[in-house]
């Protein structure tokens, strides 16, 4: 409230007044009640919590998040450009060599110096599955410090790998690259294939897809996949003058309006 206390505050006030009022409440000699009225607190209108906001509160309170998931706003580029988790890192022994692609949000991050005077950092990051963290030192610390915000979403890439330091043949996991990950689908996608089935291709659908297509101009070429699951047949076709920027408003006409799958490349 503009007086600084919580709202919260004035109302568990009001109810003990109100009990205690209740409790040593005198009869007049006319037989009434004479116990004080006290006002009742309003409640201010508070503007509703962003999603995140509402994630983070829910994730304190109980330890969990209840409505949804922070990543649920990236899981098409989840599923179409990440092979990977941070479950997966517990086990480098198991992913010696491969390139991992993963998405996190960042939970906790510290800035620090060694014994000798060299910066270094540690960054928590956590997805669906689990959570990890990751200790930069050197260049590493010097590129992806930018990267070190609360509650950003990245979009990590690198490999594990034995330790160039020590003889013991421990594994790390190097990171190579970091991006935003509200950054990566315009970086990575080159294309979109759209699945029509034959029978469902008719004038009213392409007149649709060419007004979509109008709404969402971009660089991203676009391939149609014609297919006959009777025939067992499939026409793959590219446009040579339609190019489309990938907007969660272009996937979500496609998927949900028109019932159609697609593919980004």
């Amino acid at each position: 409230e503009d007086n600084g206390r919580v709202v919260l505050e004035n109302v568990v006030k009001y109810g003990i007044n109100q009990q205690e009022s209740a409790n040593s409440a005198q009869v007049s000699l006319f037989g009434d009640a004479s116990e004080v009225k006290i006002p009742e607190p309003t409640i201010p209108q508070a503007p509703e919590w962003k999603t995140l906001e509402k994630l983070k509160r829910e994730k304190e309170v109980v330890g969990f998040y209840i409505s949804g998931h922070p990543l649920d706003d990236y899981k098409v580029d989840i599923e179409h450009y990440c092979n990977s988790n941070l479950t997966e890192l517990q086990k480098l022994h198991e992913i010696k060599g491969k390139e991992m692609k993963l998405a996190a949000i960042v939970t906790s991050f510290e800035h620090r110096t060694t014994k000798t005077g060299k910066p270094f950092g540690t960054l928590t990051v956590e997805d669906y599955e689990d959570s990890f963290q990751f200790f930069l030192f050197g260049d590493d610390y010097l590129k992806f410090k930018e990267f070190m915000m609360p509650d950003w979403f990245l979009f990590i890439q690198g490999r594990a790998r034995e330790r160039k330091w020590g003889n013991d043949g421990q594994l790390e996991f190097k990171i190579s690259k970091m991006d935003l990950l509200s950054s990566v689908r315009d970086k990575i996608a080159k294309s979109i294939e759209i699945s029509v089935d034959i029978k469902a291709l008719n004038d009213q659908l392409m007149d649709d897809l060419e007004v979509l297509f109008e709404q969402n101009k971009g660089k991203c070429k676009v391939r149609l996949n014609l297919f006959d699951t009777e025939e067992q047949l499939s026409i793959p076709l590219q446009s040579k003058s339609v190019n489309v920027q990938i907007t969660s408003e272009l996937l979500g006409s496609l998927e949900k309006k028109h019932q159609l799958n697609y593919k980004l490349k």
